[in-house]
């Protein structure tokens, strides 16, 4: 071990030392790491956040939405869904049929996005199939009952509707009668309730068959797009350029799951790095108390400091010195810090933290550790702790020996 760093230590751990500057040093180090730890649980909080959002839209929602620009419906829809169907990456296709409608309970009224799709179609694309209770293996409507539809799990708690209850809903385009303009009902059983886990959707969206939709907003051959799941999402734009290719360009546009999500997913990552930042706020307090504890340390230790550069000691093995005893105290704090920041995120994942999701896109808390989250953390806090022993460090290497010898 070179002299430099045993005699760091033995500065750090001097029982001459008086209480006050022994108290700077311990505050720092707890500063060091509860900003350390603070970083560690919010970052994975965020990653958390941002996996678990992902999943849960490309479960509601496929990667590639084809439409188009020059009609509302889409024509012909089977056989372009069949042409895509074929194309490398395509795990699965399904037409679909959406439109807004309302939920006509006794003299209420309440607005919902209606959706139609093959429930086998469906699956190869979503996940949405599979959080229905009771599970439902198709809306197909059988003869002599009604037709079949799907609620999200806060709509059916808003409107106050179960499973087995009969429900009028009612396209708001207006058809001409004996009576006026009248908007066009039909009546609906509840088959089941689904619960994609996002407000947004469970909120406001209903499923009902691909035929009975075609019926209700009279689309007579076609579809209003296709949803396409393909193997990789994060590759959606090449998978896009690709199947608008195969199709020719115009009239066909493709929305992606990451189009339509595009500021939800800045706004997270500005917020990441914001946060990350006013977090590192306590850092960089703790590295002031640093810089005050070092330069308490080169007064208390003036006088030895003074015989040592008199024995021989360099400027730079002064500097060496010093700047070691303020890594020891960063290395520490990073070291207690980070224990406590992954034992936060194992007790958060374990115990997860219900929130309300009125407010916000989940119900829980979600956290996931990533191990280049926290290297990153420990190296740029100890950037910070080392930056911090440069102005102490200095003013020690540029004692006087003599001066410091006479007048300790």
């Amino acid at each position: 071990m070179r002299y430099e760093l045993f005699l760091a230590h033995r500065f750090f751990r001097s029982r001459k030392r008086t209480g006050f500057v022994s108290l700077i040093t311990w505050i720092s180090v707890g500063g060091v790491a509860v900003g350390v730890a603070s970083l560690i649980i919010a970052l994975s909080i965020m990653n958390g956040l941002t996996k678990e959002l992902t999943a849960r839209i490309l479960g509601t929602n496929a990667a590639l939405v084809l439409l188009r620009f020059d009609r509302e419906d889409f024509p012909r829809a089977d056989s372009v869904a069949a042409a895509v169907a074929d194309l490398p990456g395509v795990v699965g296709v399904a037409p679909f049929v959406h439109g807004e409608g309302g939920l006509v309970i006794g003299s209420r009224f309440r607005g919902v996005f209606v959706r139609g799709v093959n429930l086998a179609q469906a699956r190869t694309v979503t996940t949405i199939a599979d959080h229905v209770d009771p599970p439902v293996e198709s809306l197909d409507t059988v003869p002599g009952e009604l037709p079949r539809i799907i609620l999200g799990r806060d709509l059916a708690a808003r409107v106050r509707l179960s499973v087995g209850d009969e429900i009028l809903l009612a396209n708001p385009v207006l058809k001409v009668s004996v009576m006026g303009l009248m908007p066009r009902y039909a009546k609906f059983k509840v088959a089941g309730i689904f619960n994609s886990g996002l407000y947004e959707y469970d909120s406001n969206l209903t499923f009902i068959s691909l035929n009975e939709a075609k019926k209700f907003f009279r689309i007579d051959d076609g579809a209003t797009g296709i949803e396409i799941k393909v193997d990789d999402p994060l590759r959606v734009n090449e998978y896009k350029d690709t199947v608008l290719r195969t199709l020719g360009g115009y009239p066909y546009r493709i929305n992606t799951w990451i189009d339509l999500n595009r500021n939800l997913f800045v706004y997270m990552r500005i917020e990441k790095f914001v946060l990350g930042l006013i977090l590192l706020l306590i850092v960089l307090i703790a590295a002031f108390n640093i810089v005050g504890a070092l330069v308490m340390v080169v007064m208390e230790k003036k006088r030895d400091i003074g015989i040592l550069k008199s024995m021989g000691a360099t400027d730079s093995e002064i500097l060496r010195l010093f700047m070691s005893a303020g890594a020891e105290i960063g290395l520490l704090g990073i070291a207690v810090g980070t224990a406590f920041g992954l034992a936060g995120t194992f007790f958060l994942s374990r115990h997860r933290i219900s929130i309300p999701n009125d407010v916000y896109f989940l119900d829980t808390v979600p956290i996931r550790l990533q191990a280049l989250d926290v290297v990153v953390v420990c190296a740029v806090v100890f950037l910070v702790c080392w930056l911090a022993t440069l102005y102490p460090a200095w003013k020690a290497a540029r004692l006087d020996p003599v001066e410091a010898i006479r007048n300790p």
